[in-house]
């Protein structure tokens, strides 16, 4: 039994929310939806831990970033979080960017903004050792110039 708990993935959620009180009030929520296929862990765990959050918004956009190069999965990303969320009763509508890998978090500050969202909700991805000491990230560079409040599961 000990064998298995030390097996399991933990996953952990970071908020970094206003400091003001009370919370702003939740006019529009932006998703990020990473172009991925099948849906990682962080990215599903993100979406469940901010349906609170999702239910607030009176405008919630799943935002599905993609690289210049088309395949033909692309048109069908993102529908899946679109329907998980109308399940919940929460009319969500995709969105669509285009960037790079080293421009993934800038067009992600750009489309939320463009949508007049005041929460950004994303996975946070592990990398290596190696990875981890280089600056840069996707999630490195959304902390650091994200003028919303954020909700990251990792």
């Amino acid at each position: 039994m000990a064998e298995q708990d030390d097996e399991r993935e933990v996953s952990r959620v970071y908020r970094q929310l206003p400091r003001e009180e009370p919370p702003p009030e939740l006019d529009a929520a932006c998703v990020a939806a990473l172009a991925e296929e099948p849906v990682q862990r962080p990215s599903a765990r993100a979406l469940a831990e901010s349906l609170p959050y999702l239910r607030q918004a009176s405008k919630v956009g799943i935002l599905v970033i993609e690289g210049e190069s088309k395949t033909e999965a692309d048109p069908l990303k993102g529908n899946d979080a679109v329907l998980h969320l109308r399940h919940h009763g929460i009319n969500a509508v995709k969105y669509r960017a285009i960037a790079e890998e080293d421009e993934i978090a800038d067009a992600l500050i750009a489309e939320c903004r463009t949508l007049n969202a005041n929460l950004l909700v994303m996975g946070s991805y592990g990398h290596s050792r190696l990875h981890e000491l280089l600056p840069g990230s996707t999630t490195d560079r959304v902390l650091h110039r994200s003028p919303f409040p954020l909700l990251i599961a990792h």
